[in-house]
């Protein structure tokens, strides 16, 4: 399912943003960076945030159902706030990450931002009804190597290219 994210959308999911970007540096006393935002996540994912590139993916499908209980983490799920709330902890808390040390992205410093942007009970996991965000699984076809004679699956492009006469072998098999 292809679904549009509208510019008035795109709007409120800016604005959220600048809500939480202007919350933070005051919380902080510094400037944090507009990010990127893209709308290409698929499946039941309802976004994510890449603190090296400053970008935060949300699934299209996922916003458009859901609306502001995406957007505002203060009336909803808030998917758009806890994903800046990973920009801003990967900022404000890099100390925390060094080598050998591993921390939880979803522990107390980002807790804290979350309730900063008014969020009362941060949580990690969503719970909006992904029927029609779930991306369907190729199909699967089984065949024999050629040479070992041991089963193989292919996905549908390699199947095809069966049917049209060309022949595989497992990995590791001699012809």
């Amino acid at each position: 399912m292809t679904t549009r994210v509208t510019r008035e959308m795109k709007g409120r999911v800016n604005a959220e943003i600048n809500r939480c970007k202007e919350i933070a540096e005051n919380h902080y006393d510094r400037t944090f960076k507009f990010p990127t935002i893209v709308y290409k996540k698929r499946g039941v994912t309802a976004g994510t945030a890449n603190s090296s590139t400053h970008t935060i993916d949300l699934n299209s499908v996922l916003l458009v159902e859901n609306g502001d209980n995406f957007i505002d983490g203060r009336t909803g799920r808030g998917t758009v706030t806890h994903e800046f709330a990973h920009l801003v902890d990967g900022i404000v808390n890099t100390r925390s990450r060094g080598y050998g040390r591993k921390r939880s992205v979803h522990g107390p410093s980002w807790k804290h931002i979350m309730r900063l942007f008014g969020v009362r009970n941060p949580t990690r996991c969503h719970s909006y009804d992904v029927s029609n965000a779930r991306v369907s699984r190729k199909a699967r076809h089984v065949y024999s190597c050629n040479s070992c004679s041991e089963t193989m699956i292919l996905g549908p492009v390699r199947h095809k290219k069966m049917q049209r006469g060309v022949s595989y072998w497992k990995t590791g098999c001699k012809r």
